[in-house]
């Protein structure tokens, strides 16, 4: 198994973990809505951004255990790229996300999802 496989394993958990952090995060904002706002957001504010981010941080928590236990192929090869892309994207994934990025080209890796 190429190493770069083994630590995308790792961006993975990091990823669930982060998201499950954010749904905790979007939970405490629907719940204590009235009690945070203030005289520039009121509690609508936070309860529509709580309800906003509780099914998207589920949906990809939930996703990146999902595709952790993909089957290798050329399809999940391309679907972990796709979630490393989007990981380059943020700012706390993105030292993980990049060079993972660049080694997911290399050949062992694409010869260990048969593309």
């Amino acid at each position: 198994m190429p190493r770069a496989v083994v630590w995308y394993g790792v961006y993975c958990v990091l990823q669930a973990v982060l998201n499950l952090v954010w749904f905790g995060l979007a939970v405490w904002l629907v719940v204590k809505n009235k009690e945070v706002a203030n005289e520039y957001f009121p509690a609508g504010f936070f309860l529509a951004g709580g309800l906003f981010l509780m099914p998207t941080t589920l949906f990809v928590g939930v996703g990146n255990v999902w595709l952790m236990f993909r089957p290798r192929t050329k399809k999940a090869w391309s679907m972990h790229m796709g979630n490393l892309a989007v990981g380059a994207g943020t700012c706390v994934l993105t030292p993980l996300a990049l060079p993972l990025l660049f080694a997911w080209f290399r050949p062992a890796v694409r010869e260990w999802y048969g593309s």
